[in-house]
């Protein structure tokens, strides 16, 4: 050492010791260590490390860029190729990830393919296909809270699975590189686009009012770095992808990150006091007896081979993203590939259609020049279109599978082989009418584009894009087209524009003439059934109630079809404030949620009655009774983004089933072959 002065050197490392051993020693706030996805194992895409400089697109019309790319996700592997979502520009956190999306729900669509015999229901997937097609394809599915779908529940037993295409499909799963989640608000606050309250017309139920359900970023999104959500509990994964768990959370990296830091201002501050043995003698030391001595053996052993050799290459790991996106280098691209390797996502935003009673339609957020894509549709194969038949369902008692269940548990099967409609996801479904396969578009808002012959600007094609699984598919049984070697998106249109489309037109397909005559059929028979007005729905009142006080319980009452929900986050009142009302009631105080989570979803979403309302500078504000069966509670300060209307079980238009058919493949692009196995009866039921 050269430094006369070594002992402060010392001091200074030993503190610098007892820092790691304090952070790294701490638990982190999940208390488990999540598994990982690892990119750079066998077969995946390589790396291409990436900038997010604020300036990188300096110089050019920013809203020319893409802002959302659909490519290969850093996730893949040989054996099940992923789309996934890219961001195009820096997202900062808490923002929107593109647009909101449509949610399309499905009842009891297990149970309508559970039929009896000899009195058992037969549910094994061997003897009955169509069970094992649904339980496949709901893989690609939600559960229906984060768009408000959970109220339409309707019966004990009733199942609602929802599709939520874009996002909700192409998003990927990694648990612990979750950068994404749910707004839960955008979809109980959505705009009211395109509707008549009260009004009869013949789209009431062609179309779901769910919409706008919006991904939003839960940290800063640098440009090109993959969008993951977490799927829940279920979709835990084991691994990093060579076999074996890794023991640090991500909280435990971004200890590392800051070590990295204070290893570097160490070496940076004594850099002309140490020769290269003591200073390689100095890393090691820390890598090896001060990382292990720190976080423990395993975790010890995990940030050893994180860091690299020469202390010199440590800003290496932070210019790359930090030693968390080491475990997944293929998950942040730069804007070249993107460019050459992705699709564009965000072409197309959802507003409310230019043709009357259509509900929302996709209009272009820039201009698209004929022969260009518009949007890139990954398709998810559904062999089977009968697994859209609705049927009246019962329950039965069959004996509980897991052991500490007491007793016979109920069970909906089809009561009988009637059908009465279909599902409203096969008006979203593409199909032919001589095939018994139907796909379901998951590209980003397509499914808000409409249909008209007259002003068709756009049209399908099979893409030949070279991420794209097409044409050996083309060869294959619809029913080998869940098997394990093809259960995954690998189909891929896209919609491309047949003339120069301008910024804010709306993009219209032509549906086909099979779709054209049954809409016209169903519109003469809703003229001559069509009430003279439509009930008020929850939608039309949480529009009103954007710029009303919304009423309370002694006010002129709301439709019995509708029901008043409160997002409920609470905290006791100050001290020397009473805790109890003279009417025996709980008293508590509105709240934001804790940890700078928001509290405006569904988990805290419950049955509430608006007692009074006060206007103030600082916004509108209620008093709340709620009461969970057992005693009352009476919430104060309540805002009135907390308060929503929801439908009530079986009232919502998607009810009433009237309009139901798929949106036509042109023929001259449907494959011959096996595809092509059934006959032109798809309209009848």
């Amino acid at each position: 050492m050269k430094n006369p002065h070594f002992s402060l050197m010392w001091f200074t490392l030993l503190s610098f010791f007892c820092t790691w051993m304090i952070a790294l020693s701490t638990k982190s706030a999940a208390g488990m260590s999540l598994p990982s996805n690892k990119a750079d194992s066998e077969g995946s895409v390589p790396t291409e490390p990436v900038s997010s400089d604020e300036d990188e697109y300096d110089g050019e019309d920013e809203s020319e860029h893409c802002g959302l790319y659909m490519a290969i996700s850093s996730t893949t592997t040989p054996e099940e190729p992923k789309w996934g979502y890219y961001a195009g520009k820096n997202i900062p956190a808490n923002s929107p990830i593109g647009f909101g999306d449509i949610a399309i729900h499905t009842f009891n669509l297990m149970a309508n393919q559970i039929y009896m015999e000899n009195d058992q229901p037969v549910d094994d997937f061997d003897r009955n296909p169509r069970a094992n097609l649904v339980d496949w394809l709901e893989q690609f599915l939600w559960v229906p809270h984060s768009s408000g779908g959970q109220f339409e529940v309707a019966g004990e037993g009733t199942r609602i699975i929802t599709a939520v295409p874009g996002g909700g499909v192409l998003g990927g799963y990694n648990p612990k590189m979750t950068n994404a989640d749910w707004n839960h608000s955008s979809a109980y606050h959505r705009e009211a686009l395109n509707e008549y309250p009260g009004v009869s017309h013949p789209g009431r139920g062609a179309y779901s009012s769910y919409y706008n359900l919006e991904l939003a970023s839960t940290e800063t999104i640098p440009a090109g770095k993959e969008i993951f959500l977490n799927y829940g509990e279920n979709w835990d994964g084991s691994s990093n992808g060579d076999g074996k768990t890794d023991p640090l959370t991500r909280s435990d990296y971004k200890k590392v990150d800051q070590t990295i830091e204070k290893m570097m201002a160490f070496f940076e501050k004594y850099r002309d006091d140490l020769d290269d043995n003591t200073k390689t003698e100095i890393y090691n030391f820390m890598v090896q007896d001060v990382m292990s001595a720190a976080a423990g053996k395993e975790k010890g052993k995990r940030i050893a081979d994180i860091l690299p050799e020469n202390p010199d290459n440590l800003g290496d790991i932070l210019e790359r993203g930090g030693s968390f996106h080491l475990n997944s280098p293929a998950s942040i691209r730069s804007p070249e590939w993107l460019k050459t390797s992705g699709m564009c996502m965000d072409n197309i935003r959802p507003g409310p259609s230019t043709i009357p009673y259509a509900g929302r339609g996709a209009f272009a957020t820039r201009a698209i020049e004929k022969g260009s894509t518009v949007a890139p549709v990954p398709l998810v194969q559904i062999p089977d279109d009968k697994i859209f038949q609705m049927h009246q369902v019962k329950a039965i008692q069959v004996p509980a599978i897991e052991k500490d269940t007491d007793g016979p548990i109920a069970m909906l099967v089809r009561d009988g082989e009637e059908t009465f409609a279909r599902q409203l996801m096969y008006n979203y479904v593409y199909g032919h009418p001589e095939s018994s396969l139907v796909f379901l578009p998951v590209g980003a808002v397509v499914n808000f584009i409409n249909h008209s012959k007259e002003r068709v600007n756009a049209k399908l094609v099979w893409s030949d894009h070279l991420n794209s699984k097409n044409t050996q598919w083309f060869a294959e049984d619809p029913q080998k087209l869940i098997d394990d070697e093809h259960s995954h998106l690998g189909l891929l249109m896209e919609i491309v524009a047949t003339k120069d489309i301008a910024e804010g037109d709306e993009i219209f397909l032509d549906y086909g003439d099979d779709w054209q005559v049954a809409w016209d059929k169903h519109v003469a028979a809703f003229e001559k059934i069509k009430p003279e007005t439509w009930p008020i729905t929850a939608l039309d009142l949480n529009q009103e109630h954007k710029t009303k006080l919304i009423r309370t319980k002694d006010e002129q009452p709301y439709p019995d079809n509708v029901s008043t929900k409160c997002f409920l986050m609470v905290k006791k009142p100050k001290e020397g404030e009473p805790e109890v009302d003279e009417q025996g009631r709980r008293i508590r105080v509105w709240s934001e949620a804790d940890s700078g989570k928001p509290n405006i979803v569904s988990d805290y979403l419950f049955d509430c009655e608006v007692i009074s309302s006060s206007e103030t500078p600082e916004g509108r504000f209620y008093d709340i009774v709620w009461s969970n069966g057992e005693s009352t509670t009476l919430v104060q300060k309540v805002p009135h983004k907390a308060v929503v209307f929801v439908d009530n079980p079986g009232t919502s238009d998607q009810h009433f089933l009237g309009f139901r058919h798929y949106i036509g493949i042109p023929d001259e692009i449907f494959p011959q072959g096996p595809w092509r196995n059934a006959n032109s009866d798809k309209d009848e039921l």
